[in-house]
């Protein structure tokens, strides 16, 4: 008696996730979304600098936001992966995390992150 072969399904092709780049027009709602979810997180919104980087041959044009905190990991932590979680064309340019103590419970946080934009709309400085 022999058994008959297995039917096992292939699974379908892996297709890359489709990235919709926000555009300039986009960015009060950018920095007021990546505000919102410092606040969610516990940490407030003390300082941010934010520029518009122009595209290259190699890259699109972005919105460059610096920000700095002070505050427990885990609200950083919050933050951090909040916010890659809600704008899939963001990446983290720095993070830098400092305590200034062993014993601390907060830490001082550097974070720069970028959100690609769709090309030709960097134009320069935002403020």
């Amino acid at each position: 008696m022999t058994a008959a072969p297995l039917s096992i399904p292939l699974p379908a092709p892996m297709q890359a996730p489709k990235t919709v780049l926000a555009d300039e027009q986009d960015i009060p709602r950018l920095l007021a979304r990546m505000q919102r979810t410092a606040v969610d997180a516990g940490l407030g919104w003390p300082k941010a600098d934010y520029k518009v980087n122009a595209a290259s041959a190699e890259l699109p044009s972005s919105l460059e936001v610096k920000c700095s905190f002070k505050g427990p990991y885990p609200a950083i932590r919050r933050f951090v992966t909040g916010m890659l979680m809600d704008e899939p064309a963001l990446t983290l340019r720095e993070f830098n995390l400092s305590r200034s103590s062993a014993d601390g419970a907060d830490v001082e946080a550097r974070v720069t992150v970028l959100v690609y934009l769709q090309a030709g709309t960097g134009r320069g400085r935002l403020r």
